[in-house]
């Protein structure tokens, strides 16, 4: 996973922002059936939970480009 953040430059970021983006939007009209069915029931804790780490990965992503983002400009 270091090696990931090393290599991290704008276009890979708003590339997994992206897909970060239409992955949680397809699994939920995945396990929706067309947003026909609610989320919240049991039998779709396991989708929950991959998209709860999901947007903890994205947002990990981001909190390390912009917090790193001078001292990798002056290199």
């Amino acid at each position: 996973m270091n090696n990931l953040f090393k290599i991290l430059t704008p276009k890979l970021l708003i590339l997994f922002t992206v897909l970060w983006a239409l992955g949680i939007i397809v699994m939920l009209i995945y396990t929706t059936d067309l947003f026909t069915q609610n989320i919240f029931q049991k039998k779709f804790i396991s989708a929950n939970i991959q998209l709860i780490v999901m947007s903890i990965l994205v947002i990990a992503f981001h909190i390390f480009y912009w917090k790193n983002l001078k001292k990798y400009q002056k290199k």
